[in-house]
C-alpha cells in the first residue's frame, strides 16, 4: 500500500509539492521564530544563573535608567548587605570609525549594537559566579584605576577578530583588550564591552554621581533582604537574579506558545489547500477506485491509501519546512546577532505537526473515496 500511495503522489510531482506549500511555510516559519525564543531563553539562563544577587534600578532596562549616589548612602545604612557594586549600562556610538547610531545602521540595512557596561573593577572579584562577564576568563579583569582598557564577550571577539591585547576604538577613544569573557551575546546586542565605571561615564550622558543599576550581595536570607528593599525603596525597581529570570522565562514561554500560534495560522490555511487538492484528486481517480474495490479492496483500504498519502506530503513539506527553517534561522543569527537554537524537540514537533495537518486535511477527502460504490465508480465518465 504505502508502494501504491507512493506512486500516486509521484504521477503529479508539480502538484504534489504545491500541496505541500502550506505545511512547508508554516514548519519554516515555526522551526524560524521559535529557534528565537528558545536562543534567547537559554542566552538569559547563562547570563543570571550562578550565585542569587539583588538588582536595584529605575526600569527593566538598566539604560533607560539613572540612579545617583544618594541611594548608595542609603544602603551603607543597611547592614544585612555584604558588598553593593554600581554600574552603567548605555551603548556604545561608534566602533573602530563604524558609526553605529540607529539612522546609520538602519540605513546601511546592517543593524549592529554595542553594550557598554561601565563597572567597579576593584568590586567585580566579590560577585564571582554571579555577573557574567567573572566568568571562564581569557586574559585578566581591569584594575581599578584602568581607564583605557576593556573587557569584551567571546562571540564578539570572534566576530571581529580581536584577541587580547588589541587595541579598538569606542566612541572616537582607543583601548586595549585585557580579557575575553564567555557570553554568546547581550540578548540581542552584537557585542558586551566591560570598561571602568568613570570612563563608562566619560563615553556617556551619566553625571558623575550617577549611575544605571546596583548590584548587592545579602549576608542573610536573599528573599528576607529583597522584601526590606522594597519597603525601604518603593519608589525603584528591586528584584532578585532568580526572579528576573522567572520573569524572563515566563515572558519568553508565552512568546513561544504565540509563535506556534502564528505559525499554525499558516499551516491549518495550507490545509484546506492540501485539502481541496486531495478532494480533487479523488474525484480524478474515481474509476481507479472502482477497480480496487471490485478486485477486493474493502472501504477501509482506501481510507489508509489515501491517510497515507496525506503522511508522505506531511512528511515530505515537514522535512523541506524544516531544511528552510534551520536556513532561516542561522540568517536571523548571522544578521542580527541574536541567539537562535534549533533542537531535536523542537525539529521532532515540528514534524509531527506537519504530519498531523497533513492527515487532519485528508480525512473528508478520504471518506469520500471510501464510501463510493463500486458499480458506480467503474461506470464514472
Amino acid at each position: 500500500m504505502i508502494q501504491t500511495s507512493l506512486k500516486n503522489l509521484l504521477r503529479n510531482k508539480v502538484r504534489s509539492l504545491l500541496t505541500s506549500l502550506g505545511i512547508i511555510i508554516g514548519v519554516a516559519v515555526i522551526i524560524s521564530l521559535v529557534s528565537i525564543s528558545e536562543g534567547l531563553k537559554q542566552e538569559a539562563d547563562s547570563q543570571l544563573g550562578g550565585a542569587e544577587y539583588i538588582q536595584i534600578s529605575n526600569s527593566i532596562m538598566g539604560a533607560t535608567s539613572n540612579l545617583n549616589d544618594d541611594l548608595l548612602k542609603r544602603l551603607d545604612k543597611i547592614n544585612d548587605i555584604e558588598i553593593y557594586a554600581s554600574e552603567i549600562s548605555f551603548f556604545i556610538k561608534s566602533f573602530n570609525g563604524k558609526d553605529l547610531s540607529a539612522t546609520s545602521t538602519v540605513a546601511a540595512g546592517n543593524i549592529q549594537l554595542i553594550q557598554g557596561i561601565g563597572v567597579e573593577p576593584e568590586k567585580i572579584p566579590y560577585f564571582e559566579n554571579a555577573l557574567p562577564y567573572n566568568n571562564k576568563l581569557q586574559g585578566r579583569l581591569l584594575f581599578k584605576d584602568e581607564k583605557n582598557s576593556i573587557m569584551i564577550n567571546d562571540k564578539f571577539a570572534k566576530d571581529e577578530n580581536l584577541f587580547i591585547g588589541n587595541s579598538v576604538e569606542l566612541n572616537g577613544r582607543n583601548f586595549r583588550i585585557v580579557g575575553i569573557f564567555t557570553l554568546e551575546t547581550s540578548l540581542g546586542a552584537s557585542g558586551t564591552v566591560i570598561m571602568n565605571i568613570d570612563t563608562a561615564r566619560e563615553l556617556s550622558n551619566y553625571a558623575e554621581d550617577e549611575f544605571s543599576s546596583v548590584y548587592l550581595l545579602p549576608k542573610i536570607e536573599t528573599k528576607t533582604l529583597l522584601l526590606r528593599l522594597k519597603e525601604i525603596f518603593p519608589d525603584y525597581r528591586v528584584s532578585s537574579s532568580q526572579q528576573s529570570g522567572q520573569s524572563l522565562n515566563t515572558f519568553l514561554g508565552t512568546l513561544t506558545i504565540a509563535l506556534w500560534f502564528v505559525s499554525s495560522i499558516s499551516a491549518f490555511v495550507g490545509g484546506i489547500g492540501i485539502m481541496n487538492t486531495m478532494l480533487m484528486s479523488v474525484m480524478e481517480r474515481i474509476n481507479e477506485f472502482g477497480v480496487l474495490k471490485a478486485i477486493g479492496w474493502k472501504d477501509v483500504h482506501i481510507t489508509y491509501m489515501i491517510l497515507l498519502e496525506a503522511v508522505l506530503l506531511g512528511v515530505t513539506g515537514g522535512v523541506i519546512g524544516t531544511l528552510l527553517g534551520l536556513i532561516g534561522s542561522y540568517m536571523v543569527e548571522a544578521i542580527t546577532s541574536i541567539p537562535t537554537i534549533v533542537s531535536a524537540g523542537l525539529i521532532f514537533q515540528a514534524m509531527i505537526f506537519a504530519v498531523f495537518v497533513g492527515v487532519l486535511s485528508s480525512l473528508y477527502p478520504a471518506s469520500v473515496a471510501s464510501k463510493m460504490s463500486p458499480v458506480e465508480a467503474v461506470r464514472y465518465e
